[in-house]
């Protein structure tokens, strides 16, 4: 553990630079975005109902945009191993591979995450300093405090909702199954990106998006039938879900999560300082 912290501590002397560059880029977009967005429905002010509609729609577009940045972002685990000559510092520093592998994932999902958040709270305090001088209404108009809103909203609707009887939709009945199918599949999506992060050198988010895309695809055109059949057959159960099939799709589900993390890190183990131009083999 002590290794391990004092890697923490030498990778992020070399990195802040880079985290504050991150976070004031994001904060420069939001910003941008907000500002725009205020500008364009300042006709709306000063009714309640403005106010409320511009909230909700910033909310929206941030919460989306918080989930892309934090997905894709998995693709740069190895962006610091860019040229040559980080490579053989990175590589050279005393530590394991699974230590240098922890770290880099730590950088790009707890170091990101922070980085959006530190870059949306900035934002939020310069739009809505920009609102009230456009606008004349003074107020809290927070989109931080309008997500976090938004966020317990979803949560205590999906633990107090009761499907309706006659509903003609496939349902999965149980809330805690519901939250748990939202989160192993945005963990997976990470784990294919991380994998791509790992194996694609040049552009490896942008490569690894072609590479979903492509596969989808192909997996449409010649297994279009096969996988028609396969996504009606809970149907067969009824209106609900019956919760064993769930299961077994979301055991499937990590164990493929699993392999994509495996594989990311063994192939990690195999990079070397000079490797093909475009991928790390």
């Amino acid at each position: 553990m002590k290794r391990f912290g004092r890697l923490a501590a030498c990778h992020l002397a070399d990195t802040w630079k880079a985290f504050v560059k991150q976070t004031l880029g994001i904060c420069f977009a939001l910003t941008i975005s907000y500002c725009f967005t205020v500008w364009e429905q300042r006709n709306l002010y000063p009714a309640v109902a403005g106010i409320k509609h511009t909230n909700q729609l910033l909310c929206g577009f941030t919460l989306l945009a918080f989930y892309v940045f934090i997905t894709i972002s998995a693709a740069a685990i190895f962006a610091n191993m860019k040229t040559k000559q980080q490579r053989i510092t990175f590589m050279m520093l005393p530590a394991s591979n699974l230590e240098k592998f922890l770290i880099r994932f730590l950088t790009v999902t707890i170091g990101y995450f922070l980085c959006f958040t530190t870059g949306f709270i900035m934002a939020d305090i310069l739009q809505m300093t920009f609102r009230t001088a456009v606008t004349g209404v003074f107020g809290f108009h927070s989109i931080v405090w309008e997500a976090i809103r938004t966020i317990w909203e979803f949560l205590t609707e999906l633990f107090s909702y009761t499907p309706p009887e006659d509903s003609p939709i496939l349902l999965i009945r149980s809330p805690l199954l519901i939250l748990l199918t939202i989160i192993i599949g945005y963990i997976h999506i990470h784990s294919v990106y991380t994998l791509g992060g790992v194996l694609f050198r040049k552009h490896a988010w942008l490569l690894t998006t072609c590479a979903i895309f492509t596969v989808s695809f192909m997996i449409t055109i010649f297994a279009g039938d096969l996988f028609e059949k396969i996504m009606e057959l809970p149907f067969s159960f009824g209106k609900e879900l019956p919760e064993h099939v769930l299961g077994i799709y979301l055991t499937g589900m990590t164990v493929m999560t699993a392999l994509f993390y495996w594989a990311s890190y063994k192939l990690f183990t195999r990079m070397q300082v000079i490797n093909n131009k475009w991928i790390n083999i």
